[in-house]
Parts: C-alpha cells; structure tokens; sequence
C-alpha cells in the first residue's frame, strides 16, 4: 500500500535507515520545492534518472551526512547492474 501527498511541497528526511526513498507513484512529487536529506546513512542515491522529470518544481535541495551516497542521480543501467550484482554475490 503507498501514501500519495499530491499537493506536499516540503519535504524533510531526516535519520531514515532506508537504501531507497521514492516508490512507484512518481506522481505525487510534482508540487515538491523543497527538499532536505539529512542523516540517512544508507542511502548510495537519491534519484534514478527516469524520476527526474517528476520533481519539475523542486527549488532546493539540501542533502548532508549520507555517507554512503556515491551519486544524487543514478542511471537506470548502473541501478540494474547494482542489482544484478547482489544476486550473484
């Protein structure tokens, strides 16, 4: 089951032990401006490059102490060949 905001604009995540924020439903970001990532260790992205066009209103990103985090924009052929790797490891 997924939460949808479609009218959230603001947006802060803070202390979140996840590898991965955004679902499916890329809709519900559209009205997004602000966004804060803080302390979220796990995190190696923050976007795939296919969400990119959902977030057409976003102002500001502020994104600190994810210490795992390689790139804010992954394509979709290294998230796959990242994926591909976990199984056969």
């Amino acid at each position: 089951m997924q939460v949808v905001f479609p009218n959230l604009d603001i947006l802060t995540l803070s202390s979140l032990n996840l590898n991965k924020v955004w679902g499916d439903n890329q809709q519900s970001y559209y009205k997004l401006t602000n966004l804060v990532v803080d302390n979220c260790g796990e995190l190696k992205y923050l976007f795939l490059s296919s969400m990119v066009g959902s977030f057409i209103n976003l102002k500001r990103l502020e994104i600190s102490k994810c210490s795992l985090m390689v790139e804010i924009i992954a394509t979709e052929e290294k998230n796959n060949l990242t994926d591909a790797s976990k199984e056969v490891c």
